[in-house]
């Protein structure tokens, strides 16, 4: 059709309530379009290893290996500062907003579940201290810098934001329990993640279907 089904379902709740402004009792059986499910891209661990493996040595591999790894926002990430490193565990709890033509830090995260804690393996740890910060730059060029790998790399091109995306599925690929995803993430309810967990949870199921193909065809 010319209109996503969002859009009808939006303008037939306009329309519904209009007329049932004026004839309470009417009732509408209005078979609505089902949502379309969109195939969103997820990159593969051998992509994300790929741009690591480009932004070692640079100003980009710690704030890459946070978003990769541990699901951090790109507004959290340049919020940070090696203060908030206790050891091995880096406290979440600041990120940074455009207002009025330049970006603010600000105290308290999005929602409540996004003040964090996570623990960081000795390496990452070592590679901050060595450089004296978690990331100095600007929040787009974390952006350009993504692309500019890609682009190297020959891969699809995705945001910044998928870095969190994969962190999520591929959590969940290798067993991450859906409380821990979201405690390390930071997402306040799990509904959020689902729609990640689906392209995760499709690759499984096609890999079994394919098993049990081959077991039947044997």
């Amino acid at each position: 059709g010319k209109y996503e089904p969002k859009t009808v379902k939006t303008a037939h709740g306009f329309i519904s309530s209009v007329l049932r402004a004026y004839r309470h009792n009417l009732v509408l059986r209005t078979k609505l379009p089902q949502a379309i499910q969109k195939d969103e891209y997820i990159p593969s661990k051998k992509d994300i290893m790929s741009i690591f493996e480009l932004a070692q040595g640079t100003r980009y591999n710690v704030p890459f290996q946070l978003a990769g790894m541990y699901g951090c926002r790109r507004a959290e990430l340049c919020a940070m500062s090696i203060d908030d490193l206790n050891g091995n565990e880096l406290w979440i709890h600041r990120d940074v907003a455009y207002y009025k033509g330049e970006w603010i830090v600000k105290e308290n995260p999005k929602t409540d579940a996004s003040n964090r804690k996570i623990v960081l393996p000795d390496e990452l740890v070592q590679e901050i201290h060595e450089q004296g910060y978690i990331y100095e730059g600007h929040p787009n060029a974390l952006l350009k810098a993504l692309h500019r790998y890609q682009k190297k790399l020959g891969i699809p091109e995705f945001d910044f934001h998928t870095l969190r995306k994969f962190f999520c599925s591929y959590a969940h690929e290798i067993g991450v329990s859906e409380a821990d995803t979201m405690a390390i993430g930071g997402w306040s309810t799990p509904s959020i993640m689902k729609s990640v967990y689906r392209k995760s949870m499709d690759e499984s199921k096609k890999k079994s279907m394919k098993k049990i193909t081959k077991k039947i065809m044997k």
